[in-house]
């Protein structure tokens, strides 16, 4: 294992150009990383992975070791791609061989119960999951950027259905939200909003919306691979049409701090669209695509509003959404499926900005703003309750936009679940 190590070390040194004392300062710092790194790492291979706080400290040090070779190369300037991959390379043989020294401490198992029994056999570790899609999203920006030296273009591009949108700013008045807000949103694509729902409001939804993932999650475990399409137990759980299933969300959904900011940002006719109850658990961190709303069904009008509540705080740590500002004024962008993670309609943004909220506050934005959340990498499940309000008439189109025009248009009026929350401008309790 330590050789393994040294041969990572001499291959950052190596494929560093710079002189001089540039070269001793970071052939230093990063055999200074190293070694804190080292007997960090030590306490992991002797023994399983560890669970709760230990296990996510390590987590996050051999997320940052990935990083640094990231920027110590990604970013070189003359370094080539396949350096770059076989730098990936390492760090993964370097991950496997952690992994197969705790399934063979653990007996062919791995320690993920919070009672620190070895348990799900064969199942890749939190730490694996981790770096795996961070050098999943290196090749992908390596391979960024062969394509842009060669001629390729990395430009997102608009959805074959998207013809002639134009985004048209608000005028107001507004009832729930303030001027500079509502400029902020419609520059930007997204606002936050702290302290939306009262404290009891929120710890009954809460509750309510627990009991619905615990059985979501159950039913995951119970299906060959524990996944369904992007939902997968222990990584992410998707809780859908709540608001049709429980009183306490239905008052959540219908609550006047809502629905003041769907009258000011959708119209003065609107129906909830879609809610849903999103938990990233800590047993398999995963980072979600970056993803338009309406690339997932196609509506039109294209730009309805999503509210995405925090039940728990929501940090860079646990996962709380990112977003890729002024994006949304282009309408709905070409999407292409990345698996086992969902749509994706670009790379990484350079104005990627962080949106973190506390529990009760909310980040508000449109269908078209590109947006993604990232890997919970604390103990605790972050849990989220996504609320999205469109305008009455809203149809939601059908067929295969690379095929060519829509062949269908399906009304979003389902009296159970698409209810009306503002009539003729008017909050309907």
């Amino acid at each position: 294992m330590i050789v393994s190590l040294v041969v990572i070390i001499l291959g950052v040194v190596t494929v560093t150009d710079v002189d001089g004392v540039a070269q001793s300062l970071v052939t230093v710092g990063f055999l200074s990383f190293f070694f804190v790194y080292l007997l960090r790492l030590l306490r992991v291979i002797d023994k399983p992975f560890k669970v709760g706080r230990e296990r996510t400290d390590d987590d996050v040090s051999l997320f940052l070791l990935v990083e640094f070779v990231v920027h110590a190369h990604a970013g070189e300037e003359g370094v080539a791609a396949e350096d770059v991959e076989a730098q990936a390379d390492e760090v993964e043989e370097l991950m496997s061989d952690m992994e197969e020294t705790g399934r063979r401490a653990c007996g062919g198992g791995r320690r993920t119960g919070p009672d620190g029994a070895c348990r799900g056999r064969g199942r890749r570790s939190p730490s694996a999951l981790t770096v795996g899609h961070r050098i999943h999203r290196l090749r992908r920006v390596t391979a960024a950027d062969a394509r842009a030296t060669s001629g390729g273009s990395l430009e997102p591009r608009p959805h074959p259905w998207n013809r002639g949108f134009h985004w048209d700013d608000h005028t107001g008045p507004f009832r729930a939200l303030g001027d500079d807000q509502v400029r902020h949103y419609d520059r930007h694509g997204y606002v936050v909003v702290p302290d939306l729902v009262p404290a009891d409001l929120l710890a009954d939804a809460t509750a309510a919306i627990d009991r619905f993932d615990a059985r979501t999650e159950a039913f995951l475990r119970s299906v060959e691979g524990e996944r369904l399409s992007i939902a997968e137990a222990g990584a992410i759980t998707f809780s859908v049409h709540l608001a049709a299933r429980s009183p306490v969300l239905r008052r959540l959904v219908t609550d006047a701090a809502l629905t003041g900011i769907a009258a000011d940002l959708v119209g003065s006719d609107v129906r909830l669209y879609w809610d849903q109850a999103v938990y990233k658990k800590p047993e398999k961190p995963r980072r979600f695509p970056w993803h338009q709303d309406n690339g997932y069904a196609y509506v039109e009008p294209q730009q309805y509003l999503t509210i995405w509540l925090a039940l728990t705080d929501a940090t860079t740590v646990n996962g709380c959404p990112q977003v890729g500002p002024g994006l949304h004024r282009r309408g709905t962008l070409e999407h292409h499926y990345v698996e086992p993670l969902g749509w994706e309609c670009l790379d990484e943004p350079r104005s990627a900005v962080a949106a973190p909220v506390s529990a009760g506050g909310a980040v508000v934005f449109s269908s078209l703003t590109p947006h993604l959340t990232g890997p919970n990498l604390t103990p605790e499940v972050r849990k989220a309750y996504v609320v999205q309000y469109a305008p009455d008439g809203a149809v939601r189109l059908e067929g295969d936009p690379t095929a060519g025009p829509p062949t269908g248009r399906v009304h979003c009026d389902a009296p159970d679940r698409q209810f009306p929350v503002v009539v003729g401008g008017r909050l309907v309790e």
